[in-house]
């Protein structure tokens, strides 16, 4: 055991070394400290969960560690303008993966689902009420609302994980998914609406906090 969490905080250290470079990367302008630390965000997170012993059991741990390999592929491909639809494939897969893992987690029938999935659901309306009359490419006005469903569908089932987890691990995974949310809400508000001041920082401080969190949150390792 002992092992296993000096092993665990050899990735988180690394982990935050990279993140704390591309964020100064932002801060400081330094584009290619962005550009050549962000491939390594799922990197280190893919290494940390194949060979971290688990602290608590996932059944669908092989689509989990597919869910980060898709993660990562959705970096590299927002590091160049021309492949964004490519990177938004990437990352709905994620979402579609990761919602699929937190499923095992979820009791059915679901108790009181209607004000957390409301929620959810009025924030989605926003998202889509803003973007959208500024969407002028066809395949971008289904893409997005698409991508922004799966994204509002993942959260939402991390908000049901409340089966077999500990309280802990339901809170850092659900607040992931959260920030996630607000991550690929400014993503899509500075892209497709107007920009605004330090808007790569904050994009990328809620993404790296997201995608550690779920880590964490997962396989309990935070």
């Amino acid at each position: 055991m002992e092992h296993a969490l000096r092993s665990t905080n050899i990735f988180i250290i690394g982990y935050l070394a990279i993140g704390a470079g591309i964020l100064y990367g932002h801060v400081a302008d330094v584009w290619w400290l962005r550009f050549y630390l962000k491939p390594f965000i799922m990197t280190i997170l893919l290494l940390g969960s194949v060979t971290t012993p688990d602290q608590r059991q996932i059944k669908n741990k092989k689509v989990f560690l597919l869910a980060m390999v898709f993660a990562g592929m959705g970096d590299v491909f927002l590091l160049f303008k021309n492949f964004f639809i490519h990177g938004l494939g990437a990352f709905l897969v994620m979402q579609i993966l990761y919602t699929v893992v937190f499923r095992q987690d979820i009791k059915m029938p679901l108790k009181w689902p209607g004000v957390k999935l409301g929620g959810i659901a009025m924030v989605l309306a926003l998202i889509l009420g803003v973007v959208l009359p500024h969407l002028n490419d066809p395949v971008l006005s289904v893409a997005v609302p698409v991508y922004a469903l799966s994204i509002s569908l993942m959260a939402a089932a991390a908000s049901f994980r409340n089966y077999r987890v500990s309280r802990k691990s339901y809170r850092m995974v659900l607040a992931g998914a959260i920030l996630f949310m607000v991550s690929d809400t400014l993503i899509a508000y500075t892209s497709f609406v107007q920009p605004i001041a330090g808007q790569g920082f904050w994009i990328m401080s809620t993404y790296l906090a997201a995608q550690y969190l779920i880590f964490a949150g997962m396989l309990k390792t935070g």
